[in-house]
């Protein structure tokens, strides 16, 4: 089943006479994402506004955004023409893209998401970051002694587009406990995909540029479907940036006994932006008990967030298979626009943000 189509939320009265209100009304149902007004125009309204509504905090967003202070540009006015695509959070308060993944469109960049809040989304009491962690039970348990039905989504990429002999040995271990899709962001060589045959219950080669979550959300939504992944106990996601080691039998085993509604092979403190903190250096690996203590009630209150599963091997229960946020976040994924900024909106939007 398709999550359900993603609508404009809270839509202001038209009546309303500040100017930046036909612009969000314009942005957020025009199928176009053609602006109402130029853009210096609105950017500059976008800055009055924030000015005076005092939710854009400049000292946090100077203290996280020292590349940004070094070019001695206005910083909200940053925010305003470029800072909110590329997710610079504009206080310690807004999420910027849980905001616009929750209360907007998140496959469209038209509408500045702090502008909304201002205008809409603070009288309509709309939350602007996750709410804190709280566990809920033990999570979901398989029936003692039952076989448990998986379908694994694959995602490949090999930019000399052939199938490596490393990827398909691991597909074939995958296929002996799921039921195995894969897709790869690349155009292929003729003939590689058929080293598939017999292993995958379907397999596709074509350029997206939406890298592996791109690939997942075509799998679910289009090319294996939410109806199909309906029917089984468990959705594994999975890339080729690893290789197999040996037999999954003892994982799926161990993993089989928990209750849970989701589980991983490896979670990170750290990443390549925040390596500089002292808190993430010459780590050994963290116990689990220090993570649910330490890390997992307070995650989201570092910029960014600073703590993830990796998301080259996931596996996701009823509970998230069937949660209809989940489903939209994962329908919506778009390529971005060419660049390292691009792969980094992909990594905070999708492998943090979801993982």
């Amino acid at each position: 089943m398709k999550a359900p189509p993603i609508e404009p939320q809270h839509l202001p009265d038209q009546g309303n006479a500040d100017p930046l209100i036909p612009y969000l009304i314009d942005e957020t149902i025009s199928a176009s994402g053609t602006a109402s007004t130029d853009d210096a125009d609105r950017i500059e309204r976008e800055c009055r506004l924030l000015a005076d509504s005092g939710l854009f905090d400049a000292a946090f967003y100077a203290e996280h955004n020292r590349d940004i202070v070094r070019t001695g540009a206005d910083l909200l006015r940053h925010f305003c023409e470029q800072g909110w695509r590329e997710l610079r959070a504009p206080s310690a308060q807004f999420d910027v893209w849980w905001y616009w993944a929750s209360h907007l469109d998140p496959s469209r960049a038209v509408i500045n998401p702090l502008a909304h809040y201002a205008l809409v989304g603070r009288e309509a009491g709309l939350d602007t970051r996750p709410g804190a962690y709280h566990p809920k039970g033990r999570g979901h348990a398989f029936a003692a002694g039952g076989s448990v039905r998986r379908a694994c989504l694959f995602a490949g990429h090999d930019p000399d587009g052939q199938l490596d002999d490393c990827v398909v040995d691991y597909l074939r271990e995958l296929s002996r406990h799921a039921d195995v899709w894969y897709l790869t962001d690349s155009e292929m060589r003729p003939g590689e995909l058929d080293k598939l045959s017999g292993i995958t219950r379907g397999a596709w080669a074509f350029r997206h540029g939406a890298y592996d979550f791109g690939s997942w959300s075509r799998l679910a939504r289009e090319l294996v479907g939410w109806d199909v992944l309906d029917s089984y106990d468990e959705v594994l996601l999975v890339n080729d940036s690893c290789y197999l080691l040996r037999g999954l039998d003892e994982v799926f085993a161990r993993m089989d006994a928990k209750a849970c509604d989701w589980w991983g092979l490896q979670a990170t403190k750290g990443l390549a932006a925040t390596r500089h903190r002292p808190s993430n250096r010459f780590r050994d690996p963290i116990p689990m008990d220090e993570v649910k203590r330490a890390y997992l009630p307070q995650y989201e209150a570092e910029y960014p967030y600073d703590f993830h599963l990796g998301s080259y091997f996931l596996a996701l229960r009823k509970p998230v298979i069937a949660d209809v946020g989940f489903r939209r976040r994962l329908d919506s994924v778009v390529a971005e626009s060419v660049g390292p900024i691009a792969k980094r909106n992909i990594i905070w939007k999708y492998e943090i943000g979801i993982g």
